[in-house]
């Protein structure tokens, strides 16, 4: 059996309660009142309810509607079968996706006499309530995600969505709102989860944005997405989200921290990591290639440059020869290998390191924004 209860009393679901009794209540229980018909009467009646299910529940607010179902009790024993009432979603009675409380206390009817089935209230006398008030609950108006075919939806009551939805393409005039993503064929999966939702119009359908969301991650396939990079661009030769066409995970927030408390960060690309800063966007691929290359040449450039150091330094001593000095760096000089016979030698030398030096820094030049 199904009924409909209204909310009185949500405390005991927030902290570890009991019964008038001294029973421990179970997590998430709440009171509400219903009705129950007897004598051609209908007398109000105040109960716990219990989650229906503990693994996916909602506490509802005070003043809303729940679906009541009757079902078997943890004190049923073989002897005899005990019943509870346990509640599952509150009833969409204001069409509010933030709140449906409904106004006044539907429920508060006759303390005595009850209210006859053919002539009415009995007794003006209500049963006293708690005033209907929420918590910490903020009562604002949200408005709702638009549907596409096929969608499914899971909507909080404050702002944050996940859509299990797809490619969207074809005659969309029967939507009020196309999606904010794009893609090439129907029915290629795509979840967006979104955080801190901006509202539009409350009384219309809205869309994730994932550039005005609070925070975003969503999961691809095929689909693109227009995300307004922080950054002027990416790594050379890397396609915009705009642009790629393959499954991506793309997440977006003001900040983001990634912590590993007892291991490693990992990052791994079979093509490279790409990294963009204010001042460069790096294909870290090739920029440790370059590293590499760049730490040979100065290697080399360093041993060049300390030889020839060594030969200039000794010219005002004497003509020395330099056969033996130079000929461990590859350079040969012409006959009698003399200092002042390998001037020439020397001095392309020095322009070879000075071209390459040059191309260390346009290499580094490539690599900034």
């Amino acid at each position: 059996m199904i009924i409909s209860a209204e909310v009185i009393d949500t405390s005991f679901a927030y902290k570890e309660s009991i019964d008038k009794f001294g029973n421990t209540l179970p997590k998430g229980s709440i009171k509400v009142r219903l009705q129950e018909s007897g004598n051609n009467t209908l007398q109000a009646k105040d109960t716990f309810a219990y989650p229906l299910n503990v693994n996916d529940f909602e506490v509802p607010l005070i003043g809303e509607h729940v679906l009541l179902h009757t079902a078997i009790g943890s004190d049923t024993n073989i002897d005899r079968i005990r019943t509870k009432y346990y509640y599952s979603k509150a009833v969409n009675s204001t069409s509010n996706l933030n709140h449906n409380i409904m106004p006044g206390y539907i429920n508060t009817i006759a303390k005595s006499g009850g209210v006859s089935l053919s002539q009415g209230l009995r007794n003006s006398s209500a049963i006293p309530t708690t005033e209907k008030k929420t918590l910490t609950f903020n009562i604002q108006d949200r408005s709702f995600l638009q549907p596409y075919e096929g969608d499914r939806i899971i909507q909080s009551r404050n702002g944050s969505a996940i859509r299990f939805t797809s490619s969207v393409l074809g005659n969309l005039s029967t939507y009020s709102l196309t999606p904010s993503w794009s893609g090439t064929k129907n029915g290629d999966p795509l979840i967006v989860i979104s955080n801190g939702i901006k509202n539009n119009n409350i009384t219309q359908y809205n869309v994730e944005d994932v550039n005005d969301d609070e925070s975003s991650i969503y999961l691809t396939t095929s689909q693109q997405i227009k995300l307004s990079l922080s950054q002027r661009r990416l790594a050379l030769g890397l396609l915009d989200t705009s642009v790629y066409n393959k499954s991506q995970l793309i997440g977006n927030a003001t900040r983001i921290l990634l912590n590993a408390k007892d291991d490693a960060v990992i990052l791994s690309g079979k093509r490279t990591v790409s990294i963009s800063t204010p001042a460069w966007a790096v294909d870290m691929d090739k920029f440790f290639t370059q590293v590499d290359i760049m730490q040979q040449q100065l290697t080399q450039l360093t041993a060049q440059v300390t030889a020839l150091t060594t030969l200039i330094n000794t010219a005002a001593i004497s003509d020395l020869p330099a056969v033996t000095a130079l000929s461990a760096l590859g350079i040969v000089l012409p006959s009698p290998a003399t200092l002042s016979s390998g001037t020439p030698v020397i001095t392309s030398q020095l322009s070879s390191i000075t071209s390459q030096l040059s191309n260390v820094t346009a290499t580094i030049a490539t690599l900034k924004q």
